[in-house]
């Protein structure tokens, strides 16, 4: 396999940085960032994706990485996705640093 990690892994409490998945985008959200900031107005994403260990619903894409790879996030896109488990607020989410078409 590609990847250093499953889906199945991360939701299961996986933690750390550089994980790689090679997983399909089951769902692709767009959402203008509405918050004060340098980002104010850019897009961001929001997918779900799986892979052959199953569904992981909670992966952040900000908009550095999001803006210039945009026409990759579509439902049925397969992709490599570099990046690290973060925890805010009680909720873990895997937030991509790097994209790779596969």
């Amino acid at each position: 396999a590609i990847g250093n990690a499953t889906c199945n892994e991360i939701s299961k409490g996986k933690t750390g940085k550089n994980i790689i998945l090679a997983v399909e985008i089951t769902e692709a959200k767009e959402y203008i960032i509405k918050k004060a900031g340098p980002n104010l107005g850019k897009p961001m994403g929001f997918l779900s994706v799986s892979d052959e260990s199953g569904p992981l619903t909670n992966v952040t894409v900000f908009s550095n990485i999001y803006e210039p790879n945009k026409h990759l996030f579509y439902k049925g896109s397969t992709l490599l996705l570099q990046g690290n488990v973060d925890t805010r607020n009680s909720k873990t989410s895997f937030v991509v640093e790097k994209i790779t078409p596969i």
